[in-house]
């Protein structure tokens, strides 16, 4: 199952199955949230924990690989790379681009590599001077 049809099914099982929350609203169900929710269920039901950790690690290397793709992608020159972009064209958190050393190095040296100055020079008054 691809990614966009597990988020795509997480949005309507809720209405689907009419859940709510206390106050009566419909919910939003998160892959994270429905992830977590499952593993806390299975390890209270006495689970090997060792059984929940493989997939937890493909996901984190899938997710790398994205990551790292989307900077290849684009170190081109004219691009703008900030936290942001990157982590739009991979499909990442801008969190987890910060948590992760090498990446973030990466992205604040394409940074600085790829600033584009001011096309034109600002006005004293707005710089501030």
């Amino acid at each position: 199952m691809s990614d966009s049809s597990y988020r795509q099914m997480l949005r309507r099982w809720p209405a689907t199955c009419d859940i709510r929350d206390e106050h009566g609203r419909s919910v939003r169900v998160t892959p994270h949230q429905w992830r977590h929710t499952f593993a806390c269920r299975l390890i209270n039901r006495d689970t090997c924990p060792v059984l929940l950790t493989g997939p937890a690690r493909r996901r984190s290397g899938a997710t790398r690989r994205r990551a790292i793709s989307a900077l290849r992608r684009m170190d081109t020159p004219g691009a703008a790379i900030t936290f942001e972009t990157v982590a739009r064209e991979a499909g990442v958190s801008r969190s987890w681009l910060c948590n992760q050393p090498d990446l973030r190095a990466e992205i604040e040296r394409l940074r600085a590599r790829h600033h584009i100055p001011a096309a034109r020079p600002v006005p004293d008054r707005q710089a501030g001077l």
